[in-house]
């Protein structure tokens, strides 16, 4: 049993070894062959026998390069360049934020100019600050501005609008800051009266930030709507003229003796950015000091 096993093994392996031979007989010949057909190609397109051949062949192989240029540039373009949408909207989006800049230096070498004519017509030093901040509350209303009293700001200082409107009265001051309450507040009061001959006076009173109301009007007065409310300059650091509002609604009884009146403000205070301080003759007193 064991001889006719290794008998067999024997005949196996001579089986494969011949096979391997012929293998390798084969592949010489291939391999010969090959170098063969190279060498005449060589020769062939030297003497130029193969011209005819190889130019539809050059044509083939450049249109198909061409063509898988044209293949990668699309889809470079179609998946990894950016959008065109998305590029022209970035660019709207750039002009729009640009336009709302210089609508905003326009709105503001506007504002400085009539402040400028309002201080003028004041004939008192000013000081001309930025809104950095408004109240936080519905309780309150006040405006923080970017001077203090390095800038000579003192408490009770007028603040104005263009067209010398009235925004408030400095309330609290710090080095570079000032906090202004505007009119509507309710601790907001101020003396005021009408712009004509003659005129009563009364006081001007916040309604928490829905409005204005005039209080203490002799009942004898006069009234009409429309008729413009200004200050009365009684209050020292407050100078008469600047304008309040308008009268909207009045509001009066047979038996009472005093009417009021509710007023329009001239101002939007929610849309003003630049304003005016007044400094106050004492204030430019204390500054030669």
């Amino acid at each position: 049993m064991a001889k006719s096993e290794k008998a067999a093994r024997s005949i196996g392996f001579g089986i494969k070894l011949g096979w391997f031979g012929q293998s390798m007989k084969i592949s010489r010949r291939g391999g010969l062959g090959t170098l063969v057909l190279l060498i005449g190609l060589g020769a062939g397109h030297a003497i130029g026998a193969l011209t005819i051949i190889e130019r539809p062949l050059a044509i083939a192989v450049r249109s198909g390069a061409d063509a898988l240029h044209a293949g990668v540039v699309f889809a470079r373009e179609r998946f990894f360049a950016p959008n065109d949408t998305t590029v022209l909207g970035e660019r709207i989006v750039r002009l729009e934020r640009d336009l709302a800049a210089c609508t905003l230096r326009i709105a503001d070498d506007a504002a400085r100019a009539t402040l400028a004519s309002a201080e003028s017509s004041l004939g008192q030093p000013s000081v001309l600050a930025r809104i950095i901040g408004t109240s936080p509350d519905a309780e309150h209303s006040f405006i923080l501005i970017d001077r203090g009293s390095e800038h000579g700001i003192e408490r009770g200082d007028a603040v104005i609008a263009d067209q010398a409107a009235y925004v408030g009265k400095v309330a609290e001051v710090t080095a570079f800051t000032s906090t202004v309450i505007l009119p509507t507040d309710r601790r907001s009061k101020v003396i005021a009266t009408f712009a004509r001959e003659q005129p009563s006076r009364g006081v001007v009173e916040g309604q928490f930030q829905v409005g204005l109301r005039m209080n203490l009007i002799p009942i004898t007065e006069k009234l009409e709507r429309d008729q413009l409310v200004v200050t009365s300059g009684l209050e020292s650091s407050i100078p008469a003229g600047l304008v309040i509002g308008r009268v909207r609604d009045i509001q009066s009884k047979p038996t009472d003796l005093f009417k009021s009146a509710s007023l329009e403000p001239a101002v939007d205070y929610n849309r003003l950015r630049l304003v005016s301080v007044v400094i106050h003759q004492r204030n430019e007193a204390a500054q030669k000091k």
